[in-house]
């Protein structure tokens, strides 16, 4: 677990491999100032079950290698700057119980 949330931090986040983070079944970065598009690494988190990036500045589109986070049960990108389209791939995912896009 990585609970980050709500510390003003700032930059982006692409040098960062996530998809070594094995163990990693929560990751909250919610309410900081993160920019530039999520981590393309993020997508490939084999244990992840709870993404929260909201209120940053996230931008650019969601990936259709969320697919990939098999066991996603909650992901929640409200108040960035995301574009494009929902990822079909998305709406495959078993156990998403909660999906939070909105602004």
């Amino acid at each position: 677990t990585i609970v980050l949330n709500d510390n003003s931090l700032s930059g982006e986040l692409t040098n960062l491999d996530f998809s070594k983070f094995s163990l990693l079944s929560i990751l909250d970065l919610s309410s900081n100032e993160f920019t530039g598009p999520i981590p393309p690494t993020l997508y490939f988190a084999p244990a992840l079950d709870v993404l929260v990036l909201d209120n940053n500045f996230f931008s650019g589109e969601i990936s259709e290698s969320i697919g990939n986070l098999q066991s996603l049960q909650r992901f929640t990108v409200s108040n960035n700057n995301l574009q494009g389209d929902i990822p079909v791939e998305l709406g495959a995912i078993p156990n998403l119980r909660t999906i939070w896009l909105n602004n």
